[in-house]
Order: structure tokens, then sequence, then C-alpha cells
């Protein structure tokens, strides 16, 4: 939603780039989004084989209430930070690093090698 509050229409891609998302994972959340009636998927004006995105009226209307929602999930957030020793975003973007260097899937496999070792008795 806020990627088509900045600019509309978009393309997926588009929207899944400036999101900071997957394409999957875009299209799976903007079909949903069709589903509740907040967007829409039409042809491109400027090429006819690319579908764009656009809000609804009914997503426009929410938009109010959706950036009340956001600014109080940005308080929570903040409060949250307050009581830790370094914001928890700080954490989650090391971790977003970390990830892009093994991934999550490349470290159960690592672990599992580890897991099926057999142990032997120190007897």
């Amino acid at each position: 939603m806020r990627a088509l509050m900045a600019r509309s229409p978009l393309s997926v891609t588009e929207i899944a780039k400036t999101a900071g998302i997957t394409q999957p994972a875009a299209t799976q959340t903007i079909a949903l989004m069709i589903r509740e009636g907040l967007l829409v998927s039409e042809v491109s004006l400027e090429d006819s084989r690319q579908k764009v995105i656009k809000m609804t009226r009914y997503g426009c209307d929410l938009l109010p209430h959706l950036q009340a929602c956001w600014e109080t999930v940005t308080a929570a957030a903040n409060s949250l930070d307050a009581d830790l020793p370094f914001p928890l975003s700080q954490l989650l973007d090391l971790a977003i690093e970390s990830l892009a260097d093994e991934s999550f899937g490349m470290r159960i496999q690592a672990a599992t090698h580890q897991c099926s070792k057999p142990h032997r008795d120190n007897q």
C-alpha cells in the first residue's frame, strides 16, 4: 500500500522492489489484497503484455486508518527499542545481512550434517 501511495499504478516487480520484498511474496500479498477489494490488477497502458496494480476506491478510503495503524506500530516498536540495549531493527538488519551470506536453508543443511554424524562415547 505504501508503494502505491507513492506512485500508482505499479507492476508487481516494482512493488516488490519498492517494498524490499521478494516478487513471490509481493505476488501472494497482492493476490490477497485483490481478493479483499483493496487493489485491482489492470493491463498496462504502456505495455499491454504487462499487468499493473493500483488501489481501489475502497483501498484509498482505508488509507487514513492504515496510516494510524502504522503510526501505532511505530510507537510500539520505539517503546520496545527503548527497553533493549540496542534497537531491534539493528539486530534484524544484522540478521538479514547474515542470511544474505548464508541462507537459513543452507544453515539447516549444515546442522543436519553435524547432527547426522555418529557420536563417540568417551568411556
